[in-house]
């Protein structure tokens, strides 16, 4: 299959924004989010490895682009090609390769939530007896508290994080870790709910949601977690009648509704 053109056009804009210094960064898209960039001396070594590395992914060689692509962000030490190369060898299911992509782009761009936060879940992913829970907390502990704003959308994104990490009572340990310094957000209870629903102690992941109701009532993905529990659970009247009263209190929501029909 011959490379699109399109995609080998975006690949140039990336290699000549390298070769400016970042000068050219709306052509990767991430400059802003990834920091102070490295000036990079386009070389036509360094171009040719990056055309080649598209072009060998363009082919269905994945595994070799994921292979080039790490290369270039070891000589690089550009946060977009260390991106680049994480986003690759993920998609070729090469686990050892993305986690020392996703390495590099933690040392080149500090600051990058998302690249914390990707290190961890491929940190928590592999043989049990590789992964190292500890790194994983600290990788989700800093993610956690440089979030500013997305600090909410950060804590519901635990789960989805640690989803590779096959010891659920070890999740639920860190996830509760994790949140201890944010019980008075409604978003961490609704982590250690999920984290408890995960073990299937349904007793602690309704307390979770109940506290997270306490903090901000009538919030319709905690009643939709709750409703949830309950049926897993096998108590479908309870939980029929918490769904007729959050509809009459809020007839207007669809979520409500549809969960009701």
């Amino acid at each position: 299959m011959k490379p699109q053109p399109a995609r080998l056009a975006r690949s140039l804009c990336l290699a000549f924004a390298l070769g400016a210094g970042g000068v050219a960064t709306a052509a990767s898209g991430d400059a802003a989010a990834e920091g102070s960039l490295p000036a990079q001396e386009l070389t036509p070594r360094t171009l040719y490895h990056f055309l080649l590395a598209e072009i060998a992914g363009a082919r269905g060689q994945i595994g070799l682009s994921a292979q080039l692509y790490l290369d270039l962000a070891r000589s690089t030490r550009d946060p977009r090609i260390a991106r680049r190369a994480t986003e690759i060898a993920m998609y070729s299911r090469n686990l050892v390769m993305a986690r020392g992509a996703a390495e590099i782009w933690t040392e080149v761009a500090p600051d990058s939530e998302e690249a914390r936060r990707v290190l961890a879940g491929l940190s928590g992913a592999g043989r049990a007896e590789d992964i190292n829970l500890d790194a994983i907390q600290f990788q989700l502990a800093r993610v956690l508290a440089q979030s500013n704003g997305r600090l909410p959308q950060n804590l519901l994104s635990l789960g989805h994080t640690l989803a590779r990490v096959p010891d659920k009572q070890a999740v639920r340990g860190i996830v509760m870790r994790l949140t201890e310094p944010y019980v008075e957000v409604p978003e961490a209870h609704i982590a250690r709910a999920q984290a408890a629903q995960a073990v299937e102690d349904r007793m602690s992941a309704l307390a979770a949601v109940d506290r997270a109701l306490e903090l901000r009532n009538g919030w319709e993905p905690a009643v939709l977690l709750k409703v949830q529990i309950l049926q897993q659970a096998g108590a479908h009247a309870e939980a029929l009648r918490v769904l007729e009263a959050e509809v009459a209190r809020a007839p207007a929501s669809r979520p409500l509704r549809l969960a009701k029909a």
